[in-house]
């Protein structure tokens, strides 16, 4: 399972506000392939939806 460091937890808010058609993100000078895009994203979900249910 990826970790969620505070760079991908970051990126993974810009790729809430866009689609993933572009297929890769340039972020600080590193490059994500859109995989690794939809990896963060859904571990960011994952992240989210429990701290939801613990609410």
């Amino acid at each position: 399972m990826p970790t969620l460091s505070k760079q991908k937890i970051r990126i993974a808010r810009l790729l809430e506000h866009q689609t993933l058609a572009v297929h890769s993100l340039f972020y600080k000078g590193k490059r994500y392939s859109k995989k690794e895009l939809e990896e963060i994203l859904e571990a960011y979900y994952r992240r989210q939806n429990r701290q939801v249910k613990h609410a």
